[in-house]
């Protein structure tokens, strides 16, 4: 995940650049996961897709940890037109960010 992070942040080509590191994670990484969260069309009529990806997946030990690992990047979420391909928007979500929203939705169900 680190090197998808590296490889947009400050890139005017963010995109593009996005894009193709997914690409190369889905073809070489087992551990890589790819999920579709959402389907809606946008103002434009255009179907789009809202995307999390993650490549390692926390366990209960690491969901239990007290000193907390914020810093690390696990998780991306990112909205793609469905028909082009072309990554709208992204946004990253650290360790401490996934595990917080694992807990909401463990104590809504």
């Amino acid at each position: 995940m680190d090197r998808i992070y590296d490889g947009i942040e400050d890139n005017e080509n963010w995109a593009g650049t996005l894009k193709n590191l997914l690409e190369e994670a889905k073809q070489n990484l087992t551990t890589f996961e790819d999920i579709v969260l959402e389907e809606s069309s946008d103002k434009d009529n255009r179907l789009v897709e809202y995307h999390q990806v993650s490549t390692i997946q926390p366990t209960v030990n690491d969901l239990n940890r007290p000193e907390g690992i914020s810093h690390i990047r696990t998780h991306l979420r990112y909205r793609m037109i469905k028909e082009t391909g072309e990554i709208l928007e992204y946004e990253s979500m650290s360790f401490d960010q996934v595990k917080e929203m694992l807990l909401k939705l463990a104590t809504s169900t």
